[in-house]
């Protein structure tokens, strides 16, 4: 029996020898697959990492470069605004030149004028009663050409126009702040934000 038991003793420690055998080759593959899955796993989770860090950087990116557009828009617009609160309070300020003032204007304006013939004298509606008769014979007197009071005056407007054969020479404020506008606003965007 000793004979038999030690057989089987035999092949109970050879078993388990292959088993252990087995066990420690199958616990290898498994170490090595898991290793490789993992060296795998954190190729791809540093991958997907640094896409999404560059996603948030270009987001970020983005966002800053939309919010410097937005404020240099916002500033932009407070320095249009400003401009033409600017041109407004000009006009504002010759509207409410004394008379005197208006008609030294006036007679500057037109004594500049190389022009002959017959004008009409066409008065905005608040300045009417700086342009009158009285004064238009005296200014006549300063200028190569013959000046004719019109007797009807432009509605809402201060300053006056000029008519002669179909052309007008428009001195009217708002217009002159209009035209100023368009050939110094440039000028005075630098002068007044640089």
């Amino acid at each position: 029996m000793d004979a038999i038991e030690k057989i089987i003793s035999q092949i109970n420690a050879d078993a388990k020898a292959e088993r252990e055998a087995l066990k420690a080759t199958e616990t290898t593959k498994l170490e090595a697959d898991f290793k490789i899955r993992s060296e795998r796993l954190e190729q791809e989770f540093q991958k997907k990492e640094q896409q999404q860090l560059k996603a948030l950087e270009q987001k970020y990116k983005q966002q800053h470069n939309r919010q410097q557009v937005d404020t240099k828009q916002k500033t932009l617009k407070q320095k249009q605004q400003f401009l033409e609160l600017l041109f407004v309070d000009a006009q504002k300020e010759m509207e409410n030149w004394s008379a005197t003032e208006q008609q030294i204007f006036a007679q500057k304006a037109l004594q500049q004028l190389t022009v002959s013939g017959n004008l009409t004298f066409t008065s905005g509606e608040k300045s009417q009663t700086i342009f009158t008769q009285t004064w238009l014979a005296q200014t006549a007197q300063l200028v190569p050409f013959q000046l004719t009071l019109a007797p009807e005056t432009i509605a809402g407007q201060a300053g006056f126009v000029l008519s002669a054969g179909g052309v007008q020479y428009n001195f009217l404020y708002q217009n002159l702040i209009q035209d100023l506008k368009t050939d110094a606003a440039f000028e005075l965007a630098q002068r007044f934000f640089d």
